[in-house]
């Protein structure tokens, strides 16, 4: 009825239900009010939610002002769900989680993604969110000073995700649009899970956004018909990728001139199409859903080679898109690969390359960084070092060398230090084009197994590099922020490899790595307490949080990267230190446990039953361990093989059932999991197993004798 407005409710956390129903005791419990400031706020300022409290409120009336539309005079969903996803987005880029494909990234991409569809609501079909944010981090700043210190960067990451994400939504939306109209007309509920799946394979509209379209119109999404799609596209795509691309590269026309790369100088530009190629053709016209590639006459795209993986982007004219999932080169002609999600593309027309630029640039820090570990290398290890293979990726780097034995511990930290210090002096990086001749009088470091040109480019980063690439850079070296090695190997005999990570990748590793130990030391604490009893063994050692990992690198700089890992190392030396303790103080427990068991045995025997020749023994145990109990039953069952055991073990509310059967009981035909399933009825329990031994739960603790009396039953039967 809207008259009352519950904010404070208690809740006691008591329980813990495991898979088979059974109600445990917490170690540990507690209690959850469910109230928070925000619902007090809302309550003290007297408003109807907490969207109108005066903190959120400011940030809709700037919607209002950069929309033109009113709060109270339309739907008000669009206005909360940019009001909310502002504030989680400018909180969680400054924490240093960036938009990514997987993990906690890929639910930062969906909430962007999810508020640029409600801007659309809004009647906002260019990039939104972004201008919202100087809004809340003025809002927050006093008390978060993190989030104005990063302002430009979130707004920055914001903008890229959004700018690449309307190139497809639009498409999709304005056809999914049109397939719920008919789907409408015809009285039909469920969306073919065959067309969602070429929606979102064909022109990149994200499932979860399909899905919350369709629950809004009251359609239901084919999640079976989907899924049965998708396996059929990844099988597909595995098997004709390959050949796809040798087609594309053997398509190229031998006399077409080299393509003009412009992306130095930036990610976008502009060029002619000079070949469009569909399967194996060369054709005329690409048309929206067609995969094929274009070559242009000039392109900011880089296309794979010396190690550096290809751009991805986007291909535009005033009419049509174009969406670039890699690109390569073959004889300096760069080949855009992907497929037409509007539109149409002809031969000799001009075209737009805009390439993703929060890819790219972690690929120039990566780039940039193998660069200067290659260096690093040869002062640490000596001159004999050189690059035998490389791969420059955005998501890390890995650099194959020449060295006849694995690096030392210490050798892997100098080096890392001497990358991280090239990074903290802030080096120009000096990019010059020289003759081949000239270039080798440079003294920069050639691979002469690669094949270079009359014109040659020679990066140089101070003292501390200098070599031949025509791959991406930074201009300063106090660009790529941070450095990383993770890990030191061989892939070869006399050949050694290092994977290492540069950019905002080194924050994001640490934030993952510490949250990793802090669930791992959390649950060793709880399996301490459960063992010892006491809090002795506890690990109390800081784990640092988002916010202070932040702190350390905005402090420390790349420095930072030693100091994260020598405290990840040492609390990982805590932690395998205290397991190996409680480990063998559990092996001690449960000796003497099994031994005090042990001493039950003469007693249980002596209550035997004994029926057709088969001995059945019952016993009821109180909050024992039901490994120990099974090792009881196997001491029991061995010993007499015809035995059939029946352990009752209270725990709280309700108890947990094992019944074991001996090898000659089985062989008559006993089943412990149908004797289990006999009595779960009257018990009020459930549960399941095989002949020799079957675990359930039973909630009737008064009913024992009856399922007893079953059970005796059941072994009369197999006289």
């Amino acid at each position: 009825c809207d008259r009352f407005l519950e904010y404070w409710n208690l809740v006691f956390n008591q329980f813990n239900q495991d898979t088979e129903g059974v109600l445990h005791p917490l170690k540990q419990t507690g209690i959850d009010t469910g109230s928070g400031l925000e619902r007090v706020a809302l309550l003290l300022q007297g408003v109807e939610s907490v969207y109108e409290t005066d903190q959120l409120k400011r940030i809709i009336l700037e919607i209002e002002k950069l929309t033109g539309l009113e709060y109270e005079k339309n739907e008000k969903a669009p206005f909360r769900v940019l009001t909310d996803h502002s504030r989680s987005i400018t909180f969680a880029i400054s924490d240093g989680i960036l938009p990514d494909k997987t993990g906690r990234g890929y639910v930062i991409r969906r909430i962007i993604r999810r508020a640029a569809l409600f801007a659309r609501k809004l009647n906002q079909r260019e990039p939104f969110l972004y201008k919202l944010i100087p809004t809340v981090v003025d809002i927050y700043k006093d008390e978060y000073p993190e989030v104005k210190e990063r302002e430009l960067e979130i707004q920055k990451i914001v903008y890229g995700e959004e700018k690449l994400f309307l190139n497809t939504l639009e498409i999709g939306l304005n056809l999914l649009e049109n397939q719920m109209e008919t789907y409408k007309q015809k009285k039909e509920t469920v969306f073919s899970g065959k067309e969602l799946f070429k929606l979102y394979g064909t022109y990149g509209f994200p499932s979860e956004m399909m899905r919350e379209i369709l629950q809004e119109n009251q359609l239901q999404f084919d999640d079976k018909g989907f899924d049965e799609e998708f396996e059929k596209d990844r099988a597909l795509s595995r098997e004709s990728w390959k050949g796809k691309k040798v087609s594309y590269l053997s398509g190229i026309d031998s006399k077409l001139p080299p393509t003009v790369f412009t992306g130095y100088e930036s990610v976008n530009g502009k060029g002619i199409a000079l070949l469009l190629i569909k399967g194996k053709e060369l054709v005329s016209t690409l048309r929206v859903g067609d995969e094929g590639c274009i070559a242009l006459s000039s392109s900011s795209f880089y296309g794979e080679s010396g190690g550096q993986i290809g751009d991805t982007g986007f291909l535009i004219t005033s009419n049509s898109t174009f969406q670039v999932i890699d690109t390569q080169k073959e004889n300096d002609v760069v080949l855009h690969i992907g497929k037409v999600l509007k539109g149409e593309f002809l031969l000799n027309t001009e075209i737009s390359t805009e390439v993703d630029d929060s890819k790219r640039n972690l690929l120039t820090y990566h780039h940039s960084g193998t660069h200067l570990l290659h260096g690093a290398l040869r002062r640490v290890l000596g001159n004999h070092v050189s690059q035998k293979a490389s791969l420059v990726s955005n998501e890390y780097l890995r650099f194959d060398f020449s060295h006849p034995s694995q690096m030392l511990d210490t050798e892997i930290q100098r080096v890392e230090d001497d990358v991280n210090l090239a990074i903290q002096n802030s080096i120009p990086v000096d990019v010059n084009v020289f003759g081949i001749e000239d270039a080798k009088k440079t003294g920069a470091i050639a691979f002469f197994e690669e094949k270079y040109g009359d014109r040659v480019r020679v990066v140089k980063m101070g003292e501390f590099s200098s070599e031949f690439c025509g791959g991406c850079h930074v201009k300063n070296t106090g660009e790529i922020g941070y450095f990383m090695i993770l890990k030191e190997s061989s892939p070869g005999a006399g050949n050694r490899r290092i994977e290492a990570l540069c950019g905002e990748k080194v924050p994001e590793y640490f934030h993952s790595e510490f949250q990793i130990l802090k669930n791992s030391v959390s649950d060793f604490n709880l399996k301490t307490k459960e063992i010892m009893q006491n809090t002795s063994l506890f690990i109390t050692e800081d784990i640092p949080t988002p916010e202070e990992i932040q702190k350390i690198f905005k402090e420390k700089k790349s420095s930072g990267v030693s100091i994260l890992r020598i405290k990840r190392k040492k609390l990982l030396e805590v932690l395998e230190d205290r397991k190996e303790i409680l480990n063998k103080e559990k092996k001690n427990k449960e000796q003497i446990l099994n031994k005090k068991l042990l001493t039950y045995a003469d007693e249980i025997f002596a209550s035997h039953k004994e029926v057709a020749g088969i001995l059945f023994f019952h016993y009821k145990f109180i909050e024992v361990k039901m490994d120990a109990l099974k090792e009881l039953g196997d001491t029991l069952k061995n010993k007499y093989p015809n035995s059939v055991l029946f352990f009752v073990n209270s725990n709280g509310d309700s108890d947990a059932l094992l019944f074991m059967a001996g090898k000659e009981a089985v062989k008559r035909k006993v089943n412990s999991g149908e004797l289990l399933n006999k009595v779960s009825s009257i018990l009020g329990g459930r549960g399941g197993g095989k002949p020799e031994l079957a675990q359930g739960s039973s909630k009737e603790k008064n009913k024992y004798e009856e399922a007893i009396n079953i059970i005796l039953q059941e072994l009369k039967s197999k006289e």
